[in-house]
């Protein structure tokens, strides 16, 4: 989706595995501009995720934005999700062309 609707110069790397996303950027191999990711993951959540990406931007002051992706229709994700200071964006899942407009523009 995010191919197929942003028009400028785009690396998208795709995970399955929260850890293995997670690990390159903890070990300096990698900074994202942008992080795409899913509330609801196996074996550590998108909180989990956050929690620890912000302990290290903290140490290292990465430039990443995140954008959170949910299917829960709760109030208080949106809340919890942005009081992190890389969360900008609150999507729903699954990804809509509108949304992936909206958070690069």
């Amino acid at each position: 989706m995010i191919s197929k609707t942003y028009t400028g110069e785009v690396n998208i790397v795709e995970f399955t595995d929260s850890e293995e996303a997670l690990n390159p950027i903890l070990e300096g191999k990698t900074t994202p501009d942008h992080l795409f990711l899913d509330v609801n993951m196996p074996e550590m959540d998108g909180w989990e995720f956050l929690e620890i990406l912000t302990e290290e931007t903290e140490k290292n002051k990465l430039p990443t934005i995140v954008s959170m992706l949910t299917s829960s229709v709760f109030p208080n994700d949106k809340q919890k999700a942005l009081k992190y200071n890389y969360v900008k964006h609150l999507a729903n899942n699954p990804l809509q062309r509108i949304s992936v407009s909206n958070i690069f523009e």
